[in-house]
């Protein structure tokens, strides 16, 4: 039975596979219009992977998250480059994120973490949860402090959500989305060739663009 590394390896020689998919997906406003130019059988493929791209995209870029640390910890990322091991993650990152960015992620954290503690100290401690405390009910010093911890994990917790929800709308917008996806099509083919591109070759052609 073949064990945990040689699944990563696998995985990660497949890296290029996976960036063409997650490419595909990415970029599927784009590519979706050109083949719509086209009617019939090829149109109803355009129809399909739009549909796929806004209900399973997430899936794919969980795919491509998984495939960028296999890259890494196989060390494949030295004949691939680091631009492969970008790419994957910030193509996934924004695939996987797209239908969970408007979810209000700090509250709800915040209220399960204050809700949470709250039942914990009540269960744990039984009948002593339900006295008083310098007078006061124990189902008030409880809610408080479901108060509190809800306030703390929401502050804590709200300007990293409103990045991950800025930077996922960022890298969603259909240009941006499509000249990711792009990429990540070319650097499979280059992989595929041998000749992968790196980050200096990627600023020199930007650079003499």
């Amino acid at each position: 039975m073949a064990d945990i590394d040689t699944y990563v390896s696998t995985l990660a020689e497949l890296s290029p596979i996976v960036l063409i998919i997650i490419g595909i997906i990415s970029g599927a406003w784009f590519i979706s219009n050109v083949l719509h130019v086209f009617p019939g059988f090829i149109d109803n493929i355009a129809d399909a992977l739009s549909t796929i791209s806004k209900h399973a995209g997430w899936i794919f870029g969980a795919l491509g998250l998984v495939t960028a640390a296999a890259v890494y910890t196989s060390n494949e990322y030295i004949n691939q480059g680091w631009l492969t091991v970008a790419l994957l993650i910030i193509v996934g990152f924004a695939l996987f994120m797209e239908p969970f960015k408007d979810i209000p992620w700090a509250a709800l954290i915040g209220l399960v973490a204050g809700g949470g503690l709250a039942a914990l100290i009540y269960f744990r401690y039984g009948d002593r949860a339900t006295g008083t405390i310098l007078g006061i009910e124990m189902k008030y010093i409880l809610g408080a402090i479901m108060i509190i911890v809800f306030l703390l994990v929401f502050l804590a917790l709200k300007f990293l959500e409103d990045v991950t929800t800025a930077t996922t709308m960022i890298l969603r917008f259909q240009p941006v989305a499509t000249f990711l996806g792009l990429l990540c099509i070319l650097q499979a083919i280059l992989i595929i060739l041998g000749n992968p591109l790196t980050f200096e070759r990627l600023s020199d052609y930007i650079s003499q663009a």
